[in-house]
């Protein structure tokens, strides 16, 4: 599956996020003061970072507010339930990946981004998953021939809305230095009732864009990130809660939701620290 078109999408999205952040512009001072220091600098980095918070602030609430371009079941924040990433030692290649069940709420969100449907969607425990690196230090990893395909329900608790599916993942991508990890996979769907509207969105035998994010992670190693997660030991692991994820209609060319949200955060979080140092 990693050659299909919405892997492609995947990963270019996320090139963006394992990319190395470009070093902040630096700000020259206009004056200095009797012991050398720079005063006009020290201003105009606080009108920088006031400038900045309201950039972040702005970012957020656009992708929060702002409708998908297709429709999709948007996963919320799994209350019960922990994925976790897991190191397999030398050669320091490849990582594990395993989950309880993981269950919470989920919206249909149709048309255009509306909440038409609130319901409850399960994702299968899953173990045993090898994920192989891609390039050294990427943070970037392809599921391998353990595929151990995933079970998948939505269940809607405003109609009748309801389909089951497998899940096959096909990649996984972390971002240096951040306690943060996507995975994607494609959903498979086996059984589907409901309204017109839904049981065309997601037909018999369709296949469906889905992908998660954990956040965040917590690990017993530093720094928090699977790019030096598969340097460690055997039983180092990097494990948290499903934040959210999404499922998207075929033909969808879009980031999902829980994508371009959280995008936005770990953007937030790079630019505080940068600015922070």
């Amino acid at each position: 599956m990693s050659g299909d078109f919405h892997d492609v999408m995947f990963n270019r999205r996320l090139g963006v996020l394992s990319a190395r952040v470009a070093p902040a512009p630096v700000i020259r001072p206009m004056g200095t003061t009797s012991d050398g220091r720079s005063s006009d600098g020290e201003d105009a980095m606080k009108i920088s970072r006031v400038l900045l918070s309201l950039l972040i602030a702005s970012l957020l609430a656009l992708f929060v507010a702002s409708p998908a371009l297709a429709d999709e079941i948007v996963l919320g924040g799994s209350s019960s339930g922990t994925v976790t990433f897991s190191s397999q030692g030398s050669p320091h290649n490849t990582l594990g990946l395993g989950w309880s069940q993981l269950v919470d709420t989920a919206y249909f969100q149709a048309p255009t981004g509306s909440n038409q449907d609130t319901g409850t969607y399960t994702i299968g425990a899953t173990s045993g998953i090898v994920l192989d690196l891609v390039v050294p230090g990427s943070g970037e990893f392809n599921v391998g021939s353990q595929r151990f395909p995933t079970t998948f329900s939505y269940t809607s608790a405003t109609d009748h809305d309801a389909l089951t599916g497998t899940v096959e993942w096909s990649s996984a991508t972390g971002v240096s230095n951040f306690n943060i990890a996507f995975l994607v996979g494609t959903l498979t769907v086996d059984t589907v009732s409901g309204d017109s509207r839904f049981t065309n969105d997601f037909p018999v035998n369709s296949n469906h864009q889905f992908d998660f994010v954990l956040y965040p992670g917590s690990c017993n190693f530093s720094p928090c990130d699977l790019s030096t997660l598969v340097l460690q030991t055997s039983g180092k692991k990097f494990w948290g809660p499903l934040q959210q994820g999404g499922v998207q209609t075929p033909g969808a060319t879009e980031p999902s939701t829980a994508l371009m949200l959280s995008v936005a955060v770990v953007a937030a979080v790079l630019f505080r620290k940068k600015f922070s140092s």
